[in-house]
């Protein structure tokens, strides 16, 4: 009985001591003395002191509530990821996975399995979507590599996979259909440019970029069937 008494102070005091934490991250939150990252930090030692409270009492939602303003104002209303990849804000978003990461009970039942995939959709991923499927030219693969590599490890995993799915493959893949290996070789789309824009993907792609072979194939067997020397 002694120590059971003695767990439940001891679990009255984390508990307390949790509260206190977070009233404090909310009134810097809230009065803008606490940066982007100062934020991150805070909730980190919140969920790594207190564990288990800060599952039980679901932080993870005051968590959201701090970051996404916050990072929202950091990317900017008229961020170009193309021209600008931002990896220091990537870094510094990384930072909250340490407190969004936890497992335990959300006041909102509808949010996705993993919250960071919450907190990036807006100020990140959307922005990221829109530049690679209405700006980006997929006979340049620099810009969207950049962009892509640098926040990688920032993104949740299904995040960056919905970016190659409904962004980089349609755009490589229209590419291929508009290419014509007949063309003179000043031509955007002529033969020898082909694995320049192309093979810069496998490290990421991989076997996704399997159907786009035979198109190729069936292009370059065309072309040399047409070609006569001059």
């Amino acid at each position: 009985l002694v120590e059971n008494m003695e767990e439940a102070r001891s679990a009255a005091a984390s508990v307390a001591e949790l509260l206190a934490d977070a009233e404090a991250c909310e009134a810097a939150a809230g009065n803008n003395k606490a940066s982007f990252l100062d934020l991150a930090e805070a909730h980190a030692r919140m969920a790594e002191t207190h564990p288990e409270a800060y599952k039980t009492h679901g932080l993870r939602d005051l968590a959201l509530s701090h970051a996404f303003p916050k990072l929202t104002k950091l990317m900017g209303a008229n961020w170009d990821p193309l021209t600008d990849p931002k990896p220091e804000a990537a870094k510094a978003t990384r930072a909250w996975r340490r407190c969004l990461t936890v497992s335990g009970p959300s006041r909102d039942k509808a949010r996705p399995a993993d919250p960071t995939a919450l907190l990036v959709s807006e100020p990140v991923a959307h922005p990221i979507r829109a530049a690679l499927v209405t700006r980006w030219d997929p006979r340049d693969p620099e810009p969207a590599l950049r962009v892509l590599e640098a926040w990688d490890a920032t993104l949740p995993r299904a995040v960056v996979d919905d970016l190659h799915a409904s962004a980089v493959l349609p755009k490589l893949r229209r590419a291929v259909e508009a290419w014509d290996p007949t063309l003179s070789a000043g031509s955007q789309k002529n033969a020898s440019s082909a694995h320049v824009w192309l093979f810069p993907w496998l490290p990421r792609l991989g076997e996704s970029l399997q159907s786009l072979w035979a198109p190729i194939r069936h292009k370059l067997a065309r072309a040399t069937q047409e070609w006569h020397p001059s």
